[in-house]
């Protein structure tokens, strides 16, 4: 169980970087100003940031995929786990 937590920890540390990247792109863009140097400067650093915001968005939703799927690969071990369990249980009563 100690690699799947490890593994959840890293990805979700990851999503909270992402997040606060996120955050600072997101206020960088709200406290741009059209009366920047050039209206061509404001269009381009605009893309630029309306670009960056969705990629890590992107890169948000990919990581919440890793999380529910190692979410899933730590049920199945677990269901394995208590199979292993009541069939060791099983033998054990029927032996007796």
């Amino acid at each position: 169980m100690a690699p799947f937590l490890l593994s959840k920890i890293m990805i979700m540390s990851k999503i909270e970087d992402l997040e606060f990247e996120r955050a600072r792109c997101q206020q960088e863009l709200e406290e741009l100003h059209i009366y920047e140097p050039s209206e061509d400067w404001y269009k381009t650093r605009r893309h630029d940031l309306e670009y960056t915001i969705a990629c890590i968005d992107e890169a948000i939703e990919e990581e919440m995929a890793l999380l529910r799927e190692d979410d899933n690969d730590a049920m199945r071990l677990a269901i394995l786990l208590l199979a292993i369990i009541v069939m060791g249980l099983g033998i054990l009563i029927f032996t007796v």
